[in-house]
């Protein structure tokens, strides 16, 4: 990391630090809520669909994992720093460690996934015939690989640290021109391919796909260079003078929101990921509306002086449940209304009806 971070920059008053405090910690729950609904919404169904989804769900990992890990102690860090208070090494390596391992995983991730659509497109035949197995094998020998870099750049004692700033640098120069060549061969594949009519009417998902991947790839990388920039400039160029804290922190938080940027863009790229998330949405409102609701039985609502006209009457099924919404001509409130009914219809014992609103 630059090494004015912490250490050596120009101080803050405490109102500038409680602001960029407040904003990384709003930029980590909402990556940490993202991330966390974009896994639900692709283990419930994507995966059974299209196995590049594995690869998503394995990048969403790796950045929920940057809101729940590596956020919380830059915050932490930041905090000791402007605030003048003891930070002791453990804590230190501790960040250093963390960050530079979800920084890796989710670049690999990237990788993971530019490779994967330019197998697709380039060798259709043989992607369809990929078994599961290999996805998961690329994905947990992509986090054994992350793992084992991270800890060789947090041993100072033991490697110069000059050796692993140069590797750092060269996996993290490799990784962007393996993406590169990726998308590239992806996108002239398509061009090739376009006036094809047989190949345009068999694949137009797969090609959607290959260019919302290639966006998220290009947004995520976009977001990412600026605060690296800094770090090997920093590191490379000793007499050069140091940044100042708005655009060294305002790039750090460019860094960190890289892990939140790609659930946004499945909501507006992938029309599925809409539909499942809407679905999703209303099951839970269902569920939170009948586990707000007193049970009653029907016979009890009647037999209380509402009268109920059957001829206005709504039946639908979400679920396994039949939820039937009564038009009460005698209401037993004085602002009156409809009483829903939500029966059960998935249990063997006799129904039991709720009511949900009046």
């Amino acid at each position: 990391m630059p090494a004015s971070l912490f250490g050596g920059g120009p101080l803050m008053s405490r109102q500038e630090m409680l602001v960029w405090c407040v904003v990384f910690a709003v930029e980590a729950l909402i990556t940490v809520f993202g991330n966390s609904f974009t896994i639900a919404i692709f283990t419930s169904s994507y995966l059974r669909q299209n196995r590049a989804f594995y690869f998503l769900v394995n990048l969403a990992i790796a950045d929920l994992l940057v809101g729940l890990s590596s956020m919380p102690l830059f915050i932490m860090l930041f905090t000791k720093f402007f605030s003048g208070e003891y930070i002791s090494e453990l804590l230190f390596v501790s960040h250093r460690f963390v960050d530079s391992f979800t920084s890796f995983v989710a670049l690999f991730s990237l990788v993971l996934v530019a490779v994967e659509r330019m197998y697709a497109v380039v060798y259709p035949l043989r992607h369809r015939t990929t078994r599961v197995g290999s996805y998961i094998a690329c994905a947990l020998a992509m986090w054994v690989f992350s793992l084992a870099v991270s800890v060789l750049g947090t041993l100072p004692s033991h490697i110069d640290q000059t050796i692993s700033f140069y590797l750092f640098f060269i996996l993290h120069s490799s990784a962007l021109i393996v993406v590169s060549i990726s998308y590239v061969i992806v996108w002239k594949w398509v061009v090739c391919r376009v006036n094809n009519t047989a190949a345009r009417q068999r694949d137009p998902r797969d090609r959607r796909l290959a260019r919302t991947l290639a966006l998220v790839t290009v947004m995520s990388i976009v977001a990412w260079v600026p605060f690296q920039v800094i770090h090997y400039v920093e590191t490379l160029c000793l007499t050069c003078a140091m940044v100042p804290n708005t655009p060294l922190y305002f790039s750090k938080l460019l860094h960190y929101g890289n892990s939140l940027i790609n659930p946004v863009l499945y909501c507006f790229r992938i029309p599925e990921f809409n539909k499942t998330a809407s679905k999703f949405f209303v099951k839970m409102h269902l569920r939170e509306a009948s586990q707000q609701s007193v049970p009653v039985e029907l016979d009890e609502l009647k037999g209380g002086g509402v009268k109920f006209d059957a001829q206005d009457t709504r039946v639908f099924k979400p679920g396994g449940r039949e939820v039937v919404s009564y038009a009460a001509s005698t209401p037993p409130t004085p602002k009156g209304g409809t009483v829903t009914v939500i029966t059960d219809m998935s249990n063997e014992s006799p129904a039991r009806s709720r009511s949900a609103s009046h």
